[in-house]
């Protein structure tokens, strides 16, 4: 199930409108942090984003949601925890 509109929009506040990853192997060392557009959820492009599930077998709670940009949503990334 997706996560609710009240979910995403917890989550963009908390994000501060830039992406939350912290994936080893992204590219960044610590959070990623590149500025994202709120009109941009779903977008492959620069300041595009999407919310997704920080662990893949949990719930679609807020604790579970992070925002991620483009580059960090990238397959090559799918994997990688």
């Amino acid at each position: 199930m997706p996560f609710s509109g009240e979910t995403i929009q917890a989550a963009w506040q908390r994000s501060g409108g830039r992406c939350e990853c912290e994936r080893v192997g992204h590219g960044h060392e610590g959070r990623c942090g590149r500025e994202l557009v709120w009109d941009l959820q779903g977008a492959d492009s620069d300041g595009g984003w999407r919310p997704r599930r920080k662990a893949t077998w949990g719930n679609d709670a807020l604790a579970n949601c992070e925002i991620r940009c483009a580059s960090c949503q990238r397959p090559e990334f799918a994997t990688v925890y």
